[in-house]
Protein backbone atom coordinates (compact mmCIF):
# COMPACT_ATOMS: atom_id res chain seq x y z
CA UNK A 1 0.00 0.00 0.00
CA UNK A 2 1.55 3.57 -1.04
CA UNK A 3 0.36 5.06 2.13
CA UNK A 4 2.31 2.44 4.14
CA UNK A 5 5.37 2.94 1.89
CA UNK A 6 5.40 6.72 3.04
CA UNK A 7 4.82 6.32 6.19
CA UNK A 8 8.01 3.49 5.96
CA UNK A 9 9.33 6.70 4.28
CA UNK A 10 8.73 9.07 7.16
CA UNK A 11 10.22 6.81 10.11
CA UNK A 12 13.16 6.23 7.69
CA UNK A 13 13.71 9.75 8.15
CA UNK A 14 12.48 10.38 11.28
CA UNK A 15 15.42 8.09 12.56
CA UNK A 16 17.72 9.43 10.89
CA UNK A 17 16.83 12.74 12.42
CA UNK A 18 17.43 11.28 15.77
CA UNK A 19 20.37 8.59 14.79
CA UNK A 20 22.59 12.68 13.81
CA UNK A 21 21.45 14.64 16.62
CA UNK A 22 23.17 11.61 18.91
CA UNK A 23 26.02 11.69 16.54
CA UNK A 24 26.34 15.35 16.88
CA UNK A 25 26.84 15.10 20.49
CA UNK A 26 29.97 12.54 19.55
CA UNK A 27 29.97 12.04 23.15
CA UNK A 28 32.93 9.21 22.59
CA UNK A 29 34.93 11.75 20.83
CA UNK A 30 34.40 14.74 22.86
CA UNK A 31 34.99 12.88 26.38
CA UNK A 32 38.55 11.39 24.19
CA UNK A 33 39.10 15.35 23.65
CA UNK A 34 38.67 16.16 27.07
CA UNK A 35 41.15 13.54 27.91
CA UNK A 36 43.41 14.85 25.81
CA UNK A 37 43.26 17.96 26.87
CA UNK A 38 43.30 17.32 30.33
CA UNK A 39 46.70 14.88 29.99
CA UNK A 40 48.16 18.12 27.70
CA UNK A 41 48.03 20.56 30.74
CA UNK A 42 49.18 17.90 33.16
CA UNK A 43 51.71 17.07 31.21
CA UNK A 44 52.52 21.11 30.84
CA UNK A 45 52.29 21.66 34.68
CA UNK A 46 54.67 18.78 35.22
CA UNK A 47 57.47 20.59 32.57
CA UNK A 48 56.85 23.96 33.87
CA UNK A 49 57.07 22.51 38.19
CA UNK A 50 60.68 20.11 36.02
CA UNK A 51 61.88 23.68 34.50
CA UNK A 52 62.03 25.48 38.05
CA UNK A 53 63.92 22.39 39.92
CA UNK A 54 65.95 22.52 36.74
CA UNK A 55 66.81 26.59 37.34
CA UNK A 56 67.04 25.75 41.24
CA UNK A 57 69.51 22.91 40.56
CA UNK A 58 71.74 25.34 38.26
CA UNK A 59 71.78 28.22 40.75
CA UNK A 60 72.57 25.53 43.78
CA UNK A 61 75.31 24.28 41.66
CA UNK A 62 76.51 27.38 40.59
CA UNK A 63 76.90 28.14 44.77
CA UNK A 64 78.49 25.19 46.05
CA UNK A 65 80.79 25.71 42.86
CA UNK A 66 81.86 28.81 44.43
CA UNK A 67 81.33 27.74 48.45
CA UNK A 68 84.30 24.83 46.86
CA UNK A 69 86.28 27.13 44.99
CA UNK A 70 86.66 29.62 49.17
CA UNK A 71 87.36 26.23 50.56
CA UNK A 72 89.84 25.66 48.29
CA UNK A 73 91.78 28.55 48.35
CA UNK A 74 91.17 28.66 52.59
CA UNK A 75 93.04 24.94 52.43
CA UNK A 76 95.65 26.87 50.95
CA UNK A 77 96.10 29.46 53.20
CA UNK A 78 95.85 26.67 55.96
CA UNK A 79 98.53 24.63 54.01
CA UNK A 80 100.92 27.88 53.45
CA UNK A 81 100.17 28.72 57.06
CA UNK A 82 100.69 25.64 58.42
CA UNK A 83 104.41 24.80 56.36
CA UNK A 84 105.51 28.20 56.78
CA UNK A 85 107.54 27.70 59.66
CA UNK A 86 106.66 30.78 61.33
CA UNK A 87 104.54 28.72 63.39
CA UNK A 88 106.73 26.90 65.83
CA UNK A 89 104.08 26.96 69.09
CA UNK A 90 102.44 23.13 69.05
CA UNK A 91 99.20 24.45 70.20
CA UNK A 92 98.73 26.71 67.13
CA UNK A 93 99.90 24.06 65.10
CA UNK A 94 97.17 21.72 66.64
CA UNK A 95 94.84 24.17 66.07
CA UNK A 96 95.71 25.27 62.29
CA UNK A 97 95.86 21.50 61.58
CA UNK A 98 92.07 21.12 63.17
CA UNK A 99 91.13 23.79 60.89
CA UNK A 100 92.92 22.42 57.84
CA UNK A 101 91.25 18.62 58.47
CA UNK A 102 87.89 20.43 58.87
CA UNK A 103 88.07 22.32 55.56
CA UNK A 104 89.22 19.92 53.62
CA UNK A 105 86.08 18.03 55.36
CA UNK A 106 83.83 20.68 54.26
CA UNK A 107 85.23 20.60 50.73
CA UNK A 108 84.69 16.62 49.86
CA UNK A 109 81.24 16.84 51.92
CA UNK A 110 80.51 19.47 49.44
CA UNK A 111 82.05 18.11 46.23
CA UNK A 112 79.90 14.91 46.58
CA UNK A 113 76.53 17.32 47.03
CA UNK A 114 77.68 19.08 44.14
CA UNK A 115 78.06 15.69 42.07
CA UNK A 116 74.76 14.79 43.49
CA UNK A 117 73.21 17.92 42.15
CA UNK A 118 74.56 17.79 38.99
CA UNK A 119 73.68 13.72 38.56
CA UNK A 120 69.96 15.02 39.32
CA UNK A 121 69.93 17.97 37.20
CA UNK A 122 71.21 15.74 33.83
CA UNK A 123 68.64 13.43 35.46
CA UNK A 124 66.15 16.04 34.97
CA UNK A 125 67.14 17.47 31.98
CA UNK A 126 66.20 13.65 30.16
CA UNK A 127 63.12 13.56 31.92
CA UNK A 128 61.82 16.80 30.29
CA UNK A 129 62.94 16.36 26.95
CA UNK A 130 61.04 12.83 27.02
CA UNK A 131 57.81 14.86 28.58
CA UNK A 132 58.04 17.51 25.91
CA UNK A 133 58.35 14.71 23.56
CA UNK A 134 55.66 13.07 24.89
CA UNK A 135 53.04 15.99 25.61
CA UNK A 136 53.94 17.13 21.87
CA UNK A 137 52.44 13.87 20.70
CA UNK A 138 49.50 14.15 22.81
CA UNK A 139 48.94 17.97 20.84
CA UNK A 140 49.58 16.13 17.79
CA UNK A 141 46.51 13.61 18.72
CA UNK A 142 44.35 16.24 20.14
CA UNK A 143 44.92 18.65 16.76
CA UNK A 144 43.98 15.56 14.57
CA UNK A 145 40.65 14.38 16.69
CA UNK A 146 39.56 17.99 16.54
CA UNK A 147 39.64 18.53 13.15
CA UNK A 148 38.13 15.28 12.38
CA UNK A 149 35.38 16.30 14.75
CA UNK A 150 34.74 19.90 13.59
CA UNK A 151 35.04 18.04 9.98
CA UNK A 152 32.36 15.41 11.26
CA UNK A 153 30.21 18.41 12.88
CA UNK A 154 29.72 19.73 9.66
CA UNK A 155 28.71 17.06 8.10
CA UNK A 156 26.08 16.32 10.84
CA UNK A 157 24.71 19.76 10.90
CA UNK A 158 24.33 19.84 6.91
CA UNK A 159 22.66 16.55 6.57
CA UNK A 160 20.26 17.35 10.04
CA UNK A 161 19.16 20.96 8.54
CA UNK A 162 17.92 18.96 5.08
CA UNK A 163 16.00 16.66 6.85
CA UNK A 164 12.79 18.75 8.03
CA UNK A 165 11.79 19.89 4.71
CA UNK A 166 12.59 15.94 3.43
CA UNK A 167 10.20 15.03 6.38
CA UNK A 168 7.74 18.14 5.84
CA UNK A 169 7.60 16.59 1.77
CA UNK A 170 7.16 13.32 2.76
CA UNK A 171 4.08 14.42 5.63
CA UNK A 172 1.90 16.28 3.08
CA UNK A 173 2.34 13.27 1.01
CA UNK A 174 0.10 11.14 3.78
CA UNK A 175 -3.79 11.01 4.48
CA UNK A 176 -3.80 13.61 7.47
CA UNK A 177 -5.93 10.31 9.53
CA UNK A 178 -3.01 8.04 8.82
CA UNK A 179 -0.07 10.75 10.05
CA UNK A 180 -2.05 11.41 12.78
CA UNK A 181 -2.67 7.80 14.00
CA UNK A 182 1.14 7.34 13.00
CA UNK A 183 2.10 10.20 15.51
CA UNK A 184 0.19 8.27 17.85
CA UNK A 185 1.48 5.38 17.80
CA UNK A 186 4.91 6.84 17.88
CA UNK A 187 4.14 8.21 21.43
CA UNK A 188 4.07 4.54 22.00
CA UNK A 189 6.86 2.85 20.33
CA UNK A 190 9.64 4.71 20.05
CA UNK A 191 11.72 2.55 18.19
CA UNK A 192 9.37 1.74 15.45
CA UNK A 193 5.95 2.23 14.48
CA UNK A 194 5.96 0.72 11.13
CA UNK A 195 7.40 -3.44 11.94
CA UNK A 196 7.83 -5.10 8.84
CA UNK A 197 6.92 -9.23 8.77
CA UNK A 198 9.43 -12.12 8.39
CA UNK A 199 7.97 -15.65 8.21
CA UNK A 200 4.93 -14.38 9.47
CA UNK A 201 6.21 -12.82 12.84
CA UNK A 202 6.68 -9.02 13.64
CA UNK A 203 9.74 -7.45 13.30
CA UNK A 204 8.49 -5.02 16.66
CA UNK A 205 7.73 -7.48 18.81
CA UNK A 206 8.58 -10.47 17.46
CA UNK A 207 5.47 -12.39 18.16
CA UNK A 208 3.12 -14.48 15.37
CA UNK A 209 0.60 -13.19 13.27
CA UNK A 210 -2.70 -14.70 12.55
CA UNK A 211 -3.10 -16.50 9.47
CA UNK A 212 -6.19 -13.94 8.65
CA UNK A 213 -4.01 -10.88 9.48
CA UNK A 214 -1.52 -12.42 6.96
CA UNK A 215 -4.02 -12.73 4.51
CA UNK A 216 -5.62 -9.03 4.52
CA UNK A 217 -1.66 -7.58 4.73
CA UNK A 218 -0.74 -9.51 1.45
CA UNK A 219 -3.86 -8.40 -0.48
CA UNK A 220 -2.52 -4.88 -0.08
CA UNK A 221 -6.01 -3.02 0.26
CA UNK A 222 -5.53 -1.46 3.77
CA UNK A 223 -3.46 -0.81 6.43
CA UNK A 224 -2.87 -3.79 8.48
CA UNK A 225 -2.12 -3.71 12.17
CA UNK A 226 0.14 -6.19 14.63
CA UNK A 227 -2.14 -8.50 16.13
CA UNK A 228 0.01 -8.33 19.21
CA UNK A 229 1.58 -4.40 19.53
CA UNK A 230 -0.53 -2.64 17.41
CA UNK A 231 2.09 -1.83 14.93
CA UNK A 232 1.63 -0.73 11.17
CA UNK A 233 2.83 -3.60 9.32
CA UNK A 234 4.45 -4.10 6.03
CA UNK A 235 6.59 -6.78 3.82
CA UNK A 236 9.04 -6.92 1.52
CA UNK A 237 7.22 -8.28 -1.21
Amino acid sequence: MEQVKKLLALQALERRHKELKTALRQVPVVRELRRLKEAIEKGQDEMRTGKERYNNLGQAIIKGENICYQLRQRIEELKEELYSGKIANPKELEVLEKQLEGAQDQLKSKEERVFQLMEEKETLYSNLLESRAQVETLKEKFRTLRIQYIANQEQFNHEINDLPDAIARISAEIDQDNLSLYNKLRGRHRNAVVAMVVNSVCSGCHMSLAIDTIKRLKLHQEIVFCDNCGRILYTSS
